[in-house]
């Protein structure tokens, strides 16, 4: 038996009122303005939208034929910790983000390690190679993807054997000591990328099933200063024939029932060539879907892409703006003019479709008159429903981020710094021109601001 621990880190638990009711804001207008299909109720949506499987099962079981496989939910209270206890398996697998790092820690050690190894992956391990596997003590770390590579290393731990296969680290069974295999080609050949919908039709609950988490490519081609860039990163295409396969396959198994697919691509413009093809692909499939995309200047050619993105079923897309001060843009190294931010949302809204946008508070030039130009600006564009929704963040300074490794040349002053848990509860970083306690009062008040736009206009 192979187990997928899926950690369930509840961060909606841990906001204060002020954030909850942006939150609320924010949903009341995604039904509003109709950004879900009508089969998605907004009580059945709010209520499982966290028992949904990660991509990252979906695309390890292709390579795992002739195994049974369980889904383990974890979130660390007692219940879920002696799940992992009692449980029957010869392997667990984990994927490991920064934020539920804690939890991660409190799963393995749940686990009977006489009987049962762990395999661990993920953003968190891959940038923090060494450090995780001393303070978790996995039997194989996997940095980089593992599709490629998954049935080879645990077929070898399974028989007494070291992985053999690249961008491993593990423990020796035999010295006990920590080695690693070659550390290059840790990426997965596209063309070999595959997709099981098993677990996540057994597993995911109630209306989460028809809102089917897919990719069309792998990485980003960008590097913003705040992102936890993976040393390997290359940005790569999925073959087109393997996009709409997600789908088409996913709509067989659910006999017809509509379907709303979320891109996580973080660009979903990352070769316009390919969009472009894949944006009439879709058009065939009667669906209606959602994605990514950064701020550009919006060109003839952007324009008719939109057009044809809504003809295609695409109810919303998403932009992380940030802000609207071009220092700041600069700083983090987000690559757009400012100048571009309206007629970029803009164009999208006259297309049909919902633009929603990402702020943050917290860069390391901006001031607190930024912030206050940021959120005039952004409740200024809600108000001429060129936004539909806002989204409002600090910023998280994570592990492998350009900000977190290079602090002082940001003007950074970093704080509890490795309290991974608390890394998107509580600000842990001063600026030039900001403690983190102004940064967070200052959030908070924009959480108002934001909520009272949302329920005004």
């Amino acid at each position: 038996m192979i187990t997928f621990v899926e950690l369930r880190n509840l961060s909606y638990t841990w906001q204060t009122p002020v954030e909850k009711e942006m939150k609320r804001s924010v949903n009341d207008r995604l039904y509003r303005f109709r950004h879900y299909p009508d089969f998605v109720k907004p009580e059945e949506y709010n209520d499982t939208r966290y028992i949904n499987t990660g991509g990252w099962i979906q695309f390890l079981i292709p390579h795992l034929k002739g195994n049974d496989f369980e889904v383990v939910w974890f979130n660390g209270d007692e219940e879920s910790k002696q799940k992992l206890k009692s449980m029957d398996s010869d392997i667990v697998l984990i994927s490991i983000m920064t934020l539920n790092y804690q939890l991660a820690k409190e799963a393995i050690q749940s686990i009977d390690r006489k009987r049962t190894k762990v395999i661990i992956g993920g953003v968190h391990p891959t940038l923090n190679p060494e450090e995780t596997v001393e303070d978790l003590k996995p039997d194989a770390l996997v940095v980089g993807e593992a599709d490629h590579t998954i049935e080879e290393i645990i077929n070898n731990l399974m028989n007494g054997k070291a992985p053999s296969s690249p961008g491993v680290i593990y423990i020796d069974p035999n010295t006990k000591t920590v080695k690693k295999t070659d550390m290059a080609n840790v990426l997965s050949p596209v063309e070999e990328i595959k997709l099981d919908w098993s677990m996540h039709l057994k597993y995911t609950d109630g209306v989460n099933k028809f809102l089917p988490i897919i990719i069309a490519s792998r990485d980003c081609p960008y590097a913003c200063n705040f992102c936890s860039i993976v040393k390997t990163r290359r940005f790569r295409l999925l073959p087109l024939e393997k996009v709409i396969q997600q789908i088409t396959d996913l709509q067989q198994k659910v006999d017809g029932h509509p379907l709303h697919v979320m891109f996580e691509d973080p660009i979903f413009f990352g070769d316009i060539n390919y969009t472009e093809k894949l944006v009439e692909a879709l058009k065939g499939l009667n669906i209606t879907w959602d994605c990514q995309n950064r701020v550009e200047k919006p060109t003839e050619r952007k324009k008719d892409l939109y057009r044809k993105m809504a003809e295609a079923g695409c109810r919303a897309v998403y932009f992380g703006v940030e802000s609207s001060k071009q220092h700041v843009i600069n700083d983090a190294n987000k690559k757009f003019k400012v100048e571009n931010i309206y007629d970029c949302l803009r164009t999208v809204r006259e297309a049909g479709i919902l633009a929603h946008a990402g702020f943050m508070v917290g860069f390391p030039s901006q001031t607190r008159q930024d912030v206050e130009d940021d959120l005039t600006f952004a409740i200024q564009a809600v108000r001429d429903n060129v936004i539909t929704t806002i989204e409002y963040f600090f910023l998280s300074v994570y592990p492998g981020s350009m900000y977190s490794l290079y602090p002082e040349r940001f003007g950074l002053e970093l704080h509890d710094f490795r309290d991974f848990a608390a890394i998107e509860r509580k600000v842990r970083h001063n600026t030039k021109h900001l403690r983190h306690d102004e940064i967070w009062n200052i959030y908070l008040e924009g959480c108002r601001r934001i909520t009272e736009a949302h329920d005004k206009y």
